[in-house]
């Protein structure tokens, strides 16, 4: 991880002092009142603070933005490079065969998806499609096949780059996460998965069950962490969910609360989340007195801390053993890269009934 004061921001410094320098040896007014005149010492002494608000906030913007550039140019060097290499692998099969590159890309399967499928799909997600199955139907069937187009497509390469000896040497690149949080999952795990998430964010309801997938697919190579990002610009609760976790946590009882609270469908008033730590067997006595003891806020401030160093602009942000995945992706994304990380450490792991799904 580079430095939260990058050469950019020093130089950006360095230039506003010296600006704001020459205005203060300037001794001409900048305006007269009432008989007198107000110099640019003046101002600064009374925009003091606002003037260090700004630049603090304008440095965490800088900072975000510094890392997000690095990371899309380091997402585009990879993402050209597996085209490459997926081309050249192509070619060599294509001439093997004698045949074109486009002949050879059309003999990967086309699945098309059943009834059954799209139905599933649609009924996951009718209340946020907010439309009748029939309207919808077209728009999921082509996005099912797109989808099962790309998977066997990407079937295809694999098996291609084994076949002709085709290996991905650039490493990728990792950010260091600061801190701990409640985890799941073995302490000597090959692979740490960090959650940062927000409770009132359906994203991060909808994720849940694909992460505690992967653990059971995984018991012995894959622990998740989690950190609280409450978003509270977005969502008005999520504060009082996240120091509520924190409390269940005090208790070692944070994933029973968890999952009670993402079953709650969305209501975070107090008697409710009260109910849920009763629930999983909390200390209602001991869990009040947490929540009014301020140490809830600190370790939610040091989480959200961690999260600005690592420019997350919102949640779910996952990060396999550093490698950042932003958004609620996909059980195959996500295993896709749990397995990259396992074979780069030389362990095979046979998949798993859930796996294979």
């Amino acid at each position: 991880m580079k430095s939260r004061w990058p050469a950019l921001l020093i130089l950006a410094a360095v230039t506003t002092l010296v600006a704001q320098t020459a205005l203060s040896a300037d001794s001409s007014p900048l305006a007269r009142a009432a008989g007198g005149a107000i110099s640019q010492a003046d101002v600064d002494a009374r925009s003091a603070t606002r003037r260090a608000a700004e630049t603090a906030a304008y440095q965490v913007e800088a900072h975000r933005l510094e890392v997000q550039h690095a990371r899309a140019l380091r997402a585009i060097t990879t993402e050209e490079l597996e085209h490459a290499i997926d081309e050249r692998v192509t070619d060599r099969e294509a001439a093997e065969l004698g045949i074109t590159r486009d002949a050879l890309l059309g003999r990967v399967a086309h699945p098309e998806p059943d009834a059954i499928q799209m139905h599933a799909f649609y009924d996951a997600r009718k209340d946020q499609i907010g439309a009748p199955y029939e309207v919808v139907q077209p728009a999921i069937h082509d996005h099912l096949a797109s989808e099962a187009h790309g998977q066997a497509l990407h079937e295809f390469y694999v098996g291609l780059r084994k076949k002709h000896g085709a290996e991905l040497l650039l490493e990728p690149a990792r950010d260091a996460i600061p801190g701990s949080g409640p985890a799941r999952g073995p302490a000597g795990a090959a692979v740490t998965v960090v959650e940062f998430a927000d409770f009132q964010c359906p994203y991060c309801v909808n994720i849940a069950p694909t992460l505690s997938r992967l653990l059971a697919d995984h018991p012995s190579h894959v622990r998740l962490e989690f950190r609280q990002l409450p978003l509270t610009t977005l969502h008005a609760e999520a504060e009082r969910a996240a120091e509520a976790s924190v409390c269940a946590d005090e208790q070692q009882h944070f994933w029973e609360f968890h999952d009670a609270v993402f079953a709650t469908q969305g209501r975070f008033d107090a008697g409710t989340l009260i109910e849920s730590a009763t629930k999983v067997g909390v200390d209602i006595k001991a869990f009040r007195e947490c929540l009014t003891s301020g140490r809830p806020e600190k370790v939610i401030k040091r989480d959200t801390q961690a999260a600005d160093e690592l420019a997350i602009a919102g949640t779910p942000a996952i990060f396999v053993n550093g490698r950042f995945l932003a958004g609620a992706v996909s059980y195959e994304q996500l295993s896709a890269v749990i397995q990259d990380e396992l074979h780069r450490r030389g362990i095979a792991v046979a998949v798993s009934a859930s796996a294979a799904r």
